[in-house]
């Protein structure tokens, strides 16, 4: 009984352990494109603030389709000028600033109030804008780099833009 607990002991605290982190690994055979498109998929912050703005959108869409589509537009702008920008910027930890933009639109989604359409594109944009800055490929250069924040900010893009889309069909509105 004692020697169970030792092990027990032993385990949790070679568990706890810090080991060397490879947070942006390269998951070899998918190329580029894949493992730029994978990347705000597997970041929790980006996926967070991408999901709610997805139904954020979503939810605007039954009510205002020029309002959900201006966001999505303003989304799609913001990735494609900030993306590039990534090196120019230093490399932003935009961590918290997507984990509050992910409350803000949570928040927003939850209350289920139609949000005025500048104000709907100007949250988007903040999302697409922190999404691209904290997407850019370290250590990567040429062609591969642009083909890595091609297909980040296409994913982006897509994750919200599908989930806005789906949110927007369901019957009954309040799902």
């Amino acid at each position: 009984d004692r020697l169970a607990w030792i092990a027990v002991w032993l385990g949790a605290m070679a568990a706890a352990l810090p080991l060397h982190a490879h947070a942006h690994d390269v998951i070899p055979g998918i190329g580029a494109f894949g493992n730029g498109a994978l990347h705000p998929l597997a970041t929790p912050a980006q996926l967070m603030a991408l999901l709610a703005l997805g139904l954020l959108v979503g939810q605007h869409r039954p009510a205002s389709t020029a309002a959900a589509t201006a966001a999505l537009w303003a989304m799609a702008v913001a990735l494609m000028v900030c993306l590039p920008m990534h090196r120019v910027a230093g490399d932003p930890d935009t961590e918290r600033l997507l984990l509050g933009l992910a409350f803000v639109l949570g928040a927003a989604t939850a209350a289920a109030r139609t949000l005025p359409a500048p104000l709907l594109a100007l949250l988007a944009a903040a999302t697409g804008a922190a999404v691209a800055l904290g997407s850019g490929p370290e250590g990567v250069d040429g062609k591969d780099r642009w083909l890595m924040l091609a297909g980040s900010g296409l994913a982006s893009w897509l994750a919200s833009s599908a989930l806005a889309v789906l949110v927007g069909l369901a019957r009954p509105p309040w799902l």
